[in-house]
């Protein structure tokens, strides 16, 4: 009786891997597609996008081929529409207020050649 209720501990926990794992996986393809579709229009200067997360919270950093570049994308808009994307795919109602997803925060923008010090 006992490894029957081990059998289907272990069963659970691999069936929740799996489930995340999934879940995550198509989740990510849509901000990258969210992505792809917000920024077609760089035409061969396509920023860099590097996805990761952030204390269980997704994160982007955002990397342009020029400060001019990003500039650009600000001024037309490109990423406010990639923002608003962001916050429609990762914000998920919740009962408990605390989890408060905020795509401006979590996403980071710089361009290729960029020094940042710190003192």
């Amino acid at each position: 009786m006992v490894y029957k209720i081990i059998l289907v501990f272990i069963l659970i926990v691999i069936i929740f891997i799996v489930f995340t794992r999934v879940y995550d996986f198509f989740r990510r393809r849509k901000q990258w597609l969210a992505f792809k579709e917000v920024f077609k229009d760089f035409e061969g200067r396509t920023p860099k996008l590097k996805m990761y997360y952030l204390y269980s919270y997704p994160a982007f950093t955002i990397t342009f081929k020029s400060e001019e570049d990003m500039v650009k994308a600000e001024e037309d808009g490109s990423l406010s529409q990639f923002s608003d994307a962001i916050q429609e795919i990762c914000e998920r109602p919740v009962a408990d207020s605390t989890y408060q997803f905020d795509a401006k925060r979590a996403i980071s923008v710089t361009y290729e050649g960029r020094v940042i010090t710190y003192s």
